[in-house]
């Protein structure tokens, strides 16, 4: 496989719009409801589903960069386009990925140091996540067809297995998107104006959500300080009209109330500052919003998947004269 050259640019958020997402409802759970949820979901990501810094664990001379993660992202993404698959997907897919290079297994810090383990490692949580939460699975025999033959299907077969074992098969842990989803849903009800928010604020935040995976700064910070500062951020994308400044009070007071997170944390001020910057430095991304859609702007640079199976994945074994 030849290396592709590509920009370091998350590319995350290439073709994603409105209708990427579907239809969205007011959830009803009630506020005794969100607050269990979230005690539990928060002793997760503190005991169970966490990440380090796995880049700075290892070393070695042709071990991954952060360019390579941005390089499958944009091949992955291209995937679940042609795959007419949720794009949330590929977030568990990217959580599958940062949990098993952090766990210290002999295969994790193999695919850490060598760049097609990394390649092999991507592809097959991808399939893994496609395999637990879409309604139509992946075969291995189309890993293996996307790959050109690159890997075999006991390569994947076996790839899968030493990634759930490094897991201790733990696959259903709260990510970014479950915590903005409950979140989300505290947001003071009673008007149609607050429902139209809730909707709006819920698409900009995926939007945002796929941003960060692009990013590596935010592998190791925990899944509820980076669903705080996606909202934080998401919200000045909204007209006040919708949401005004009581209820955004109201909302914040609602998620320290359930989650008992500090919110002035400084590892939430450090993601809210560092998400700042991602639209007009990384994706070059305009949020557009009106009061009966919100709508994102952006310059299409991927070329389409290849439905026929002639797009491979990109080689990240090899430098390209960016890295």
């Amino acid at each position: 496989m030849k290396p592709v050259s590509t920009s370091p640019t998350p590319p995350t958020l290439i073709d994603a719009n409105l209708e990427d997402f579907p239809s969205l409802e007011l959830p009803t759970l009630d506020i005794e409801d969100i607050t269990d949820r979230l005690e539990g979901m928060r002793k997760q990501e503190e005991t169970t589903y966490f990440c380090i810094d796995y880049l700075k664990k290892v070393t070695s001379p042709k071990m991954i960069d952060e360019l390579c993660r941005t390089k499958m992202l944009k091949w992955c993404f291209q995937v679940i386009k042609s795959g007419k698959f949720k794009r949330d997907t590929q977030v568990i897919a990217t959580s599958y990925l940062d949990f098993f290079l952090s766990s210290g297994a002999p295969r994790a810090i193999n695919a850490i140091k060598n760049r097609k383990e990394y390649q092999l490692a991507c592809m097959t949580t991808l399939y893994m996540a496609v395999k637990l939460f879409e309604p139509v699975g992946m075969d291995i025999s189309t890993l293996v067809m996307l790959s050109r033959n690159a890997y075999g299907a006991k390569d994947f077969a076996e790839m899968e297995f030493d990634i759930l074992s490094a897991l201790n098969w733990h696959v259903h842990g709260p990510t970014v998107l479950c915590f903005l989803e409950h979140f989300i849903a505290l947001i003071p009800t009673g008007s149609i104006q607050s429902n139209e928010a809730w909707k709006m604020l819920h698409h900009i935040s995926k939007q945002y959500t796929e941003l960060t995976l692009g990013d590596y700064y935010f592998v190791t910070q925990k899944p509820s300080t980076v669903a705080i500062a996606i909202i934080s951020t998401s919200l000045k994308h909204i007209s006040p009209d919708l949401l005004n400044k009581t209820d955004r009070l109201g909302l914040f007071s609602n998620i320290a109330t359930a989650s008992k997170i500090n919110l002035s944390s400084p590892e939430i001020c450090s993601a809210r500052e560092r998400l700042a910057n991602i639209p007009n430095e990384l994706a070059n991304v305009e949020f557009i919003v009106t009061s009966a859609a919100c709508k994102v702007d952006i310059d299409s640079t991927l070329p389409s998947s290849n439905a026929s199976g002639n797009s491979s994945p990109i080689c990240v074994s090899a430098r390209s004269k960016e890295i």
